[in-house]
């Protein structure tokens, strides 16, 4: 499945789409502009913000209907295990000198979408960030870029008739200190931090 909708799209939009399982991006159309004023109206209280990746430029030309911006620029996943589909808009303030400033969570009710989550994202160590999705913690990570790799060899062995395997391989993970997640208690997102802790990258 293409990231993108088009080979023309591809040098505007560049952030965050590396790093997901495929099943975490939406299928086949495109997000309408007024969408996109939808959700930044839900976040009055922070001007000029813009998806990141999208040039000033784009954002003008999807505002008259001359760009086209898939679904597949927006993570859309069940990301809080309740069985609705939430969608993750990575934003940028246009005054900012970061390519990335802030995560909004929306969903739809009815017809009406819904903030379920704003913050900005600013890690001490980092100026680019993107996100990691972990699905066995059911949380959202924020890749600041300092990954390792893990490798092992494959083993295999005879005994007595008997053969034995281990089969190898190659892991990359992503180290993170911060992440969001669906508190089931409270029944909203939270944003935690900690010392730090490698998270396996998924394919």
């Amino acid at each position: 499945m293409g990231l993108f909708g088009s080979k023309k799209e591809v040098p505007l939009i560049l952030v965050g789409l590396l790093l997901y399982p495929c099943g975490l991006f939406g299928k086949g159309t495109y997000v309408e502009y007024s969408t996109f004023r939808q959700w930044v109206n839900l976040v009055s209280e922070v001007e000029s913000l813009e998806v990141c990746g999208l040039t000033a430029a784009a954002h003008s030309l999807w505002a008259v209907k001359q760009l086209r911006v898939p679904r597949t620029t927006f993570l859309q996943f069940d990301f809080s295990g309740t069985g609705r589909k939430d969608w993750i808009v990575q934003l940028h303030q246009a005054k900012s000198s970061r390519p990335c400033d802030y995560v909004l969570i929306v969903d739809k009710d009815k017809g009406k979408w819904i903030r379920a989550f704003f913050r900005e994202i600013r890690p001490d160590k980092a100026e680019r960030w993107t996100l990691l999705w972990n699905s066995h913690r059911r949380a959202i990570g924020i890749d600041i870029g300092k990954h390792r790799r893990r490798t092992a060899p494959a083993e295999m062995s005879w005994s007595e008739g008997k053969r034995w395997s281990k089969p190898g391989f190659v892991v990359e993970d992503a180290f993170i200190d911060s992440w969001i997640e669906w508190n089931k208690e409270k029944q909203h997102y939270e944003y935690k931090s900690s010392s730090g802790e490698w998270w396996e990258i998924e394919q």
